[in-house]
């Protein structure tokens, strides 16, 4: 039981790290950070499953986790809409203006 529990929780940590390099390496669009940030909640919520496999019970925990992911998902969704109806993409830099930042 505890290698299937240890297994689970590289699988989790691994996809956990994978979206936070995502968010890291691609700041500048706004739609990939949030897919990335997508994968970091995946992540948790394989490491939440394993942790609740191991203790026992808890599915309740999971449900609620997930209702609180959709609602994240769909408010992010809107905004990256909204701003690519307003300023007609998701690039950071179009946001930015003539502030003077080099990135």
């Amino acid at each position: 039981m505890k290698t299937v529990f240890y297994f689970w929780w590289w699988v989790g940590f691994s996809i956990l790290l994978l979206g936070m390099i995502g968010v890291i390496s691609r700041w500048k669009h706004i739609f990939t950070v949030l897919v990335s940030l997508e994968m970091v909640v995946v992540g948790l919520y394989v490491l939440i499953f394993a942790g609740l496999n191991m203790g026992g019970g808890g599915v309740w925990v999971l449900l609620i986790f997930l209702g609180l992911v959709v609602c994240e998902g769909a408010v992010g969704l809107s905004l990256v809409v909204s701003l690519v109806r307003s300023h007609g993409g998701d690039c950071l830099m179009g946001f930015m203006g003539d502030v003077g930042y080099s990135f």
